[in-house]
Formats: C-alpha cells, sequence, structure tokens
C-alpha cells in the first residue's frame, strides 16, 4: 500500500512540475505600437507566418509587425476612420473594415491599403472570409455586404 501512495505523489508531483514549467513558458507580455492615444481594436496573424502581424486601430490606420510584435510600423491607408476588423485570406491579400463604411484592401501583406467602395456609411464591424472568392461584412443598421461573384440574392 505504501508503494502506490508513493506511486501517486510521484506521478502528481511530475504533473505539478510540468503545469509549473508551461505556466512560465506561456504568459501574456506587452507588445504593440505603445504611445499616445492609439487604441488597437482588431488584430490579424499571419497563419503561414506568425512573426507577421497587422493591428487596426481607432482612428489612427494598421499597423504592421514583421518580427512578431518587437516592432511595428504604421502602414498606408489614407483613412483616419476606426478599423474594427483585419482578415487576411493569404499572405498577401488582406482587408479592413470600420466606421463609416470604410473599406480598405491590400494586395501587398498589408505594406499598402487601398480604399474601396463599401456602399454604405454605416460603421462594418466584422469581416468573414470563406476563400479568395466568397466573404461577408456585417455592421451598424443590420448592414450586411458580400464579396463575391455578382448576383442578386435570392430569397427562399
Amino acid at each position: 500500500m505504501l508503494s502506490s501512495k508513493r506511486f501517486l505523489v510521484t506521478i502528481l508531483l511530475g504533473v505539478l512540475q510540468v503545469a509549473i514549467v508551461r505556466a512560465e513558458i506561456n504568459k501574456w507580455s506587452r507588445t504593440g505600437p505603445v504611445g499616445g492615444t492609439i487604441s488597437i481594436s482588431t488584430i490579424a496573424v499571419d497563419p503561414k507566418n506568425p512573426n507577421i502581424v497587422l493591428a487596426g486601430s481607432f482612428g489612427s490606420g494598421v499597423f504592421r509587425s514583421t518580427d512578431g510584435g518587437q516592432t511595428w510600423l504604421e502602414q498606408q491607408s489614407n483613412v483616419d476612420a476606426d478599423l474594427m476588423d483585419v482578415k487576411f485570406i493569404d499572405a498577401a491579400e488582406g482587408w479592413a473594415i470600420g466606421s463609416q463604411g470604410v473599406l480598405l484592401h491590400t494586395t501587398n501583406g498589408g505594406a499598402r491599403w487601398a480604399p474601396e467602395s463599401s456602399g454604405t456609411t454605416h460603421a462594418l464591424e466584422r469581416l468573414f472570409f470563406v476563400d479568395q472568392s466568397h466573404g461577408w461584412a456585417v455592421g451598424f443598421g443590420g448592414t450586411i455586404l458580400r464579396y463575391g461573384p455578382s448576383s442578386a440574392p435570392q430569397l427562399k
């Protein structure tokens, strides 16, 4: 009986040591374009290269990091709208949306952003893409936008 208790205690101590080591390895740390009145509202990470990170902000545009968040550069977007969401379809092509119906598109990994017409002045809040040809954006005022082949929505 004593050896089974000793065995159980040994197992529990081993699990506890693994948990302590894991807790020391994984922790939150501050990174990002720190300073001033910048408020970050959304973030996107390249799934194939976690060192490439893009952050959308309220009124300050898009920031990009190529070193996992150690350093950040403001990207050319030519808008001062609040950005609510950023999504990348692949390493090069991405979209950002925000207040006043702002819709931005990049085809070079976020180095430059071009505005596109959304057809609305309502704030756009969330993006979802199934693939490169099928996406959705939603926002205030019941706004639902669809990206893809042109065709009128059908009621069933």
